[in-house]
Formats: structure tokens, C-alpha cells, sequence
């Protein structure tokens, strides 16, 4: 691997611990660490992070890079074990902030950095990792971290910017560059003889190979049109990086409050497919039914592990809030329908007061319930006007990418989310915010003090 690629590429992540007996390798005593100047891009979106480069290599906090990770493909916990002084990294198991992840210093300079120490598990594996300690925090190589965890890293020397794509796995060194054709070792091949050459046969078409994971009886690489045919006419159509088609869902009656519209009622999501198009061709799609062992399963820790839903494909990270909005609202009501349980009614005033919670804990980096100057979920309903309610919950979340069932799956898998989504609350509204180091996505629970059905 050249120098070059080999500095950008092993850049590193912290812990809020202080370290103490070496089973880190490739250190050396006392080096100077400088302030990181690379651009980071997680699975596409830009983030921002306290790290710094030692000896050509840059190193980041384990914690920051967790935070940034959750929600991903490749999230992983962190924890410490300080009867036998060991770091613990736990695979595919949501990370759960602790304060001060993402904190950047207002002034970056050079720093003295000594080797770390303290034992490294990963699964409860122990692994050997280059780490140092700066001002009393651990700093690991990222691409030692990359290897445990298992996602990808590459390097944008030109325009110096990192990249980790959680959907593909770890690469241990860069390819090697091919050998110069006129340095060969191959053997000659021999000239050709005069004789003449025997007839080619015209080549023959043959067909691309398409990925053949099939899920609720769609496969990838069908036409928009098979699916069509297959789920009936969708019941919505939103365009993002893909365009959505959601199917499964009947109306059957109208619903209104006093001095409101008629609105319509769907049967419950018995039978929920969302199918995300290319171009007219299907590259992803999510079900709550005709699960796979080829995709990824959703599971209910709070139901025995039950898997309440599936994809193939590669769910895309969206930038565009309102289509972020969407996919939480319609997998929130797949999984009650999962449950037996009728689908929310989606209420714009709900998801303003969503939106601008989630947006101001963006702004003014805090993840609480009640905003920093004091105003409560009941502030914000009343700000938009919204009435005739009896009781009311909410739901928040954050994670570093936008992909919406993430966010779903977090809350199914804590038992108090969970219980807010199958309680008896009838309509929701959903708000999302994407900031430069993380996203939130906040759910507003209502149940009408008054309600007809015709």
C-alpha cells in the first residue's frame, strides 16, 4: 500500500475512558498527534469529528464513531469492563449516547499522545489495534476498527476526503497495482501461423445476471409493471432516490373530527410491501411478510425475536425529509398491522410539532424531550393549533444515517417506544431533521377526545 493511501485511510475513533497495559500494536512511545483535516463521509452524508493523525495514520474516538454508526448496517455498542480494565465492542447492537459524543474542540492543535492500554474485545474476541491516549481519551485507528466492525474505507487523496460505506465489507489493503505488460513473466505466446483461421461462429446475446433475492414475491430486477400485476395498484407513490410504491392497504370508511374534512381509513397492514424503483426496476424492497434468509430480518427483542418485518436491496439514504417522513409513517403502521392493530391517521399539525422538535435538537445539539428553554411535547401541540385531544405520547431518535426503517427499528426494539406504537393512540404525526453529525426523527402520538366512523 503506498504512504499515502495508507495515512488517509486509518483514521481513528475515541473512548471516554482513561486507559491503562498494552495489548496495542504498532505504536510508538510519545508521538506528536495533529489535528485530522479530512473530510469524512459516512455511507454518503458528511460528518464531522474530533481526530488526529499520528505518524500518518488518523485516529478517532470509539464513541464518536458508534454514535455515527447507529442506525447503519454496521452498528456496535461500547462498554467497559472495569474489573478486568477491558474495552468491550459488541457487533450489530444499537449504540446508546452517553454525553459528549460528537463534541468538537473550538480550537484543534497539536497534542502530546501516548500509547494506550487496556484490553480490546470485539464479540468477545480480544483483537490488537494501534491506540493512543490524547487529553485522557482513547484514540483507535479507524482502519483497525473497520477490520473488527466490518465495513469498508477508501481514500479521495485528490480531494482528501475519507469514506465508510457500511454497506460492504472490510478490504485489508488496497489492490495491488497491475505489472507493467512489458516487465511479464508470462510466457511467450507463440506468433501465428499462416494457416487459416477457423470460422468464428456468430456470439450469442447473454443475458446480465440479475440478483435473484425475492421477497413477498418480488424479486430484484423486476419491472415496475410484474409488481404492479403481482400487489395490486399501490395506495401511495413518493419519488426520492428512489421512487416508493407502497401496497397493502384498503380504504374502508372515512374519518373526521368536528369542523374537520372527511378522511380516509385503511384496513389494517396485514400484508405491507414497500418496493423502491430504479429507472422502472426494483432494488429494494421491505415487507412485513414472506420473509427470506436472503435478506436482512427485523426482529422484535421485546417479542421474543420475532421478525416483524425484511428487505432486499439496499435501503438508500435519503435526503430529502419528506420522503424520510414517509417511510417511518408507513413502516410504523406495517408494524402494528403486524400486531393486528389498526394503522394512525397521519395528522399535519402532529407532524409540524415533529418536525420542528427534531430540527431544533438538530440546531441546538441536545436529544431530550423537553427543548433547553423549557418547552414540553404539550407546548408544541398547542402551538399548532391541535385540539380535542385526551392524551398524547411521543418518540425520538437519532442515528447518523437517514434511512427511515432504522429509525423504526430502534423503537421496537425499546420497550417503551414499542409500547408507545401499539398503544391506543390514534393518529400520528412524523418529523425528521438531518443535521451535519447526526439525524433525528421524532414521532407525536394523539388519541381525538371525539371521533365518528361512517
Amino acid at each position: 500500500m503506498k504512504k499515502t493511501s495508507k495515512t488517509a485511510t486509518s483514521f481513528l475513533l475515541s473512548l471516554v475512558l482513561i486507559i491503562g497495559s498494552s495489548s496495542f500494536l504498532n505504536v510508538r512511545a510519545n508521538p506528536v498527534a495533529q489535528p485530522t483535516t479530512s473530510t469524512i463521509l459516512i455511507d454518503g452524508v458528511s460528518r464531522q469529528f474530533d481526530a488526529y493523525n499520528i505518524d500518518d495514520f488518523n485516529y478517532f474516538k470509539l464513541r464518536d464513531l458508534a454514535n455515527v454508526l447507529a442506525g447503519t448496517n454496521k452498528p456496535f455498542s461500547v462498554g467497559w469492563d472495569d474489573n478486568t480494565s477491558t474495552i468491550t465492542l459488541t457487533k450489530y447492537e444499537q449504540y446508546v449516547p452517553v454525553g459528549g459524543e460528537g463534541e468538537l474542540n473550538p480550537n484543534p492543535s497539536q497534542k502530546d499522545a501516548e500509547p494506550t492500554s487496556h484490553k480490546l474485545l470485539v464479540d468477545g474476541i480480544l483483537v490488537t489495534c494501534a491506540a493512543y491516549n490524547i487529553d485522557n481519551l482513547n484514540y483507535f485507528k479507524l482502519r483497525d476498527i473497520g477490520a473488527s466492525i466490518d465495513f469498508s474505507i477508501a481514500w479521495d487523496e485528490a480531494n482528501n476526503v475519507i469514506t465508510i460505506d457500511t454497506f460492504s465489507g472490510y478490504e485489508s489493503a488496497d489492490p495491488t497495482e497491475p505489472a507493467d505488460p512489458s516487465e511479464s513473466s508470462d510466457p511467450e505466446i507463440p506468433a501465428p501461423t499462416d494457416a487459416p483461421p477457423e470460422e468464428t461462429p456468430a456470439p450469442t446475446s447473454t443475458p446480465v445476471p440479475v440478483e435473484s433475492k425475492t421477497l413477498a414475491g418480488v424479486s430484484l430486477g423486476d419491472s415496475a409493471s410484474d409488481v404492479d400485476a403481482l400487489l395490486g395498484t399501490p395506495y401511495k407513490v413518493i419519488t426520492g432516490t428512489l421512487e416508493y410504491r407502497f401496497y397493502g392497504a384498503e380504504k374502508y370508511a372515512f374519518f373526521f373530527r368536528p369542523g374537520e374534512e372527511l378522511r380516509d381509513v385503511y384496513k389494517p397492514f396485514d400484508k405491507f410491501a414497500m418496493v423502491g424503483f430504479d429507472d422502472g426496476i426494483v432494488k429494494y424492497v421491505y415487507s412485513n411478510y414472506g420473509f427470506t434468509d436472503d435478506g436482512k430480518k427485523y426482529t422484535d427483542s421485546n417479542a421474543s425475536k420475532v421478525t416483524y418485518a425484511c428487505d432486499i436491496g439496499t435501503p438508500p439514504a435519503e435526503n430529502d425529509v419528506s420522503i424520510v417522513e414517509a417511510i417511518i409513517f408507513e413502516t410504523t403502521n406495517a408494524f402494528r398491522g403486524f400486531n393486528g392493530l389498526d394503522p394512525f391517521f397521519n395528522v399535519e399539525p402532529l407532524g409540524k410539532a415533529a418536525r420542528l422538535h427534531s430540527e431544533d435538537q438538530v440546531a441546538r445539539n441536545y436529544f431530550d424531550h423537553v427543548s433547553p428553554d423549557g418547552k414540553t411535547l404539550t407546548n408544541r401541540i398547542n402551538a399548532q393549533g391541535y385540539k380535542n385531544w385526551n392524551y398524547t405520547g411521543e418518540n425520538i431518535a437519532r442515528q447518523a444515517s437517514p434511512i427511515g426503517v432504522y429509525f423504526l427499528d430502534s423503537w421496537v426494539n425499546s420497550a417503551g417506544h414499542r409500547g408507545n406504537i401499539l398503544r391506543a393512540f390514534n393518529e400520528l404525526g412524523v418529523g425528521f431533521a438531518i443535521g451535519s453529525r447526526v439525524c433525528v426523527a421524532t414521532q407525536v402520538f394523539c388519541v381525538l377526545s371525539s371521533e365518528v366512523v361512517q
